[in-house]
């Protein structure tokens, strides 16, 4: 009886009940909200020059704005939310107060463009970078950040690290900077507590398996201790920071994994441009790694534990930005990938079928 009572409290502390057995929701990239306010000092740096100039004027000139207006244009009634995969700000903050005030902006920025649906999210790099601050500054996102996403979900506070039961399916976001013990005991405890979900969502900023030629070992911390326990629930991964939309499934020994990345940044809004293939296997993506980075020799071994797995479907797509609609069914599970306003899809993969 006190098991059962404890279990109660716990779904209740973590998880948002909602009933619909099919339904979608939205997912959204890096955003990268900016503004000349939240900086009084120049980078020091050639290239955060470059990415200060870049956010300006993808928030001055309305590519930003287009990219969230086609993501509003496609909500449905059946979406119960839609979700920020992180690098919703810039962060680069002249102090954490600016920091704070950029989250709160930010957050009303975007809602205003989904004032009917829930807005989730979780933190990324960008998020967690202020001047003057070395390593992770966490702080203005729990003041600021982490308490506007309690609000939409009704709850008194989260951490950066967070559970929604959307009707029989498991979405477990996650914040892969506040240490990676921390990270791989909730994700582990998380899925221990839910045993009989139909579909497993890990929403997080960095990629779980490798899709950045430049930086193809910029992933989930413990990737390796990550893969087999996701895999026995035959995840579906949702990640964002490269800025190249991608889509990756394998079959491990353990069960069957499938990651999108989606990127929504405003610099990339390319309306009406296909999204064309850029490697199309696993083997064409190696191809684009450059010699220098295949001698690392983390690199080496990111690419040899890929290499072992079952690659089902391996496709990066050039550079483009948008928007993906998951439409979630009681047989499988559907990423659509849009990057302008005509409401057609650029590409459909499916994630999931108990058909396989």
């Amino acid at each position: 009886m006190m098991k059962k009572l404890l279990l109660t409290a716990f779904f209740t502390a973590c998880a948002v009940f909602l009933t619909a057995s099919e339904y979608s929701f939205m997912a959204l990239g890096d955003i990268h909200f900016d503004g000349e306010a939240y900086h009084s000092t120049v980078p020091q740096q050639a290239h955060r020059r470059k990415e200060r100039k870049r956010n300006l004027d993808m928030w001055k000139n309305g590519k930003s704005d287009q990219v969230l207006a086609a993501a509003a244009k496609q909500l449905t009634p059946d979406m119960p939310f839609v979700v920020q995969i992180g690098d919703f700000t810039q962060g680069d903050c002249d102090g954490e107060a600016l920091q704070e005030k950029m989250f709160a902006d930010a957050f009303a920025a975007v809602k205003k463009y989904f004032p009917q649906h829930k807005l989730l999210a979780v933190k990324g790099n960008h998020d967690v970078r202020t001047v003057g601050v070395k390593g992770a500054c966490n702080t203005p996102a729990v003041k600021s950040f982490l308490p506007l996403i309690a609000k939409e979900l009704g709850r008194e506070k989260i951490t950066g690290n967070y559970a929604v039961v959307q009707g029989k399916d498991l979405f477990i976001f996650i914040d892969s900077f506040v240490g990676k013990d921390t990270l791989f005991n909730f994700i582990d405890k998380t899925l221990k507590r839910y045993p009989e979900s139909r579909y497993t969502f890990l929403i997080s900023h960095l990629p779980l398996l490798p899709c950045s030629p430049g930086y193809p070992v910029w992933l989930i911390p413990q990737y390796d201790k990550l893969i087999p326990i996701l895999a026995k629930r035959n995840a579906v991964i949702l990640s964002a920071h490269t800025h190249i939309p991608s889509c990756v499934s394998i079959k491990t020994p353990e069960g069957s994994l499938a990651q999108i990345v989606v990127s929504s940044i405003g610099c990339d809004w390319k309306r009406n441009e296909k999204m064309a293939i850029r490697a199309a296997n696993f083997e064409d993506f190696c191809k684009l790694i450059s010699a220098r980075k295949m001698k690392d020799k983390k690199v080496v071994s990111i690419l040899d534990y890929m290499k072992k797995q079952q690659i089902k479907m391996y496709e990066l797509y050039h550079v483009t930005s948008g928007f993906a609609v998951i439409k979630v069914k009681n047989d499988s599970v559907v990423a659509e990938f849009y990057n302008d306003e005509s409401g057609k899809p650029k590409q459909i993969k499916t994630l999931f079928s108990t058909a396989e």
